[in-house]
């Protein structure tokens, strides 16, 4: 039997118990967490991996933009085990409902801010 777990993140950072230990995540709380760092990580960023992270960020608004969305979304997600079910834009940030094994949740992720030239 094989045992999946990862180590729980919060705010950026490992999450410890009150005993100064690293928690973990199981079940649906691991499939999100997984979900979560996929998309929030700009695709080709992660320098030991470049196949991990989403092209999100890239996606333009215009026609279909929330269906252009959800299937950047899937691409990277597409052999972790999750799904998105919908992609939609709400208060700034990107929202998808996540099918897990386990159920479905929706997780929020924020938009990147332009960054104002200073010239």
């Amino acid at each position: 039997m094989t045992v999946n777990f990862d180590t729980r993140i919060e705010n950026g950072d490992v999450f410890l118990n009150l005993n100064g230990v690293p928690e973990t995540v199981h079940g649906k709380a691991e499939c999100l967490q997984r979900a979560k760092r996929l998309l929030m990580m700009k695709a080709g960023s992660f320098r030991y991996d470049k196949s991990l992270g989403s092209g999100i960020y890239e996606v333009k608004d215009g026609e279909h933009y929330e269906e252009r969305l959800l299937s950047a979304a899937n691409e990277a997600l597409m052999s972790h085990g999750v799904k998105a079910q919908s992609a939609r834009i709400s208060e700034g940030d990107f929202r998808f409902e996540i099918l897990t094994p386990f159920g479905m949740e929706e997780i929020t992720i924020k938009q990147e801010k332009e960054e104002e030239n200073g010239t």
